[in-house]
C-alpha cells in the first residue's frame, strides 16, 4: 500500500520495508484458489472492473466475492507468480521499477523479474 489508507480503491504500491501493517498480505484459501488481505485495512487485492486487460493497477477492495479478488499461485525457482483469476494475468511492479512507490498492475506473464514474488511464511503470534 502507497499509505495506511483503508478506502476502497486505495492504490497499492511496493516500498522498502518499513515493518507496517500496510505491507503485510495474508494469502486466505478459497477453494484452489487465493484471497490477499492486506493486515492494515482488512481489504483484498483486486483488479477493480473485473479488467482482463494488460496495465491496469492492482487496488484493495472491500470483499465481494468476485473472481478479480482471486489469485492463484504457482512457484517459479525460488520465487512465485500471482496470477488473477478473473483475467488470467499475473501481478507485476510496474515498468519493473525498483522505485519506492511503484504501482503493482496486471500484465500478460512474460518471465520478468517484475511478475515474480517471495512469499514469507511468518510465525503465527
Amino acid at each position: 500500500m502507497l499509505s495506511a489508507s483503508l478506502d476502497d480503491g486505495a492504490p497499492v504500491g511496493q516500498w522498502a520495508d518499513t515493518n507496517n501493517a500496510t505491507q503485510v498480505w495474508t494469502l486466505d484459501a478459497v477453494g484452489s484458489q487465493f484471497q490477499l488481505v492486506n493486515a492494515n485495512s482488512g481489504k483484498l487485492l483486486e483488479i477493480p472492473g473485473a479488467s482482463a486487460a494488460d496495465g491496469v493497477d492492482a487496488v484493495q477492495w472491500a470483499p465481494t466475492g468476485d473472481a478479480s479478488q482471486r489469485w492463484l499461485t504457482q512457484r517459479s525457482g525460488a520465487f512465485w507468480w500471482l496470477q488473477n483469476a478473473n483475467s488470467g494475468k499475473l501481478l507485476e511492479v510496474q515498468g519493473a521499477s525498483a522505485a519506492d512507490g511503484a504501482l503493482l498492475q496486471q500484465r500478460t506473464a512474460d518471465g520478468s523479474q517484475a511478475q515474480q514474488w517471495r512469499l514469507v511464511r511468518e510465525a503465527i503470534q
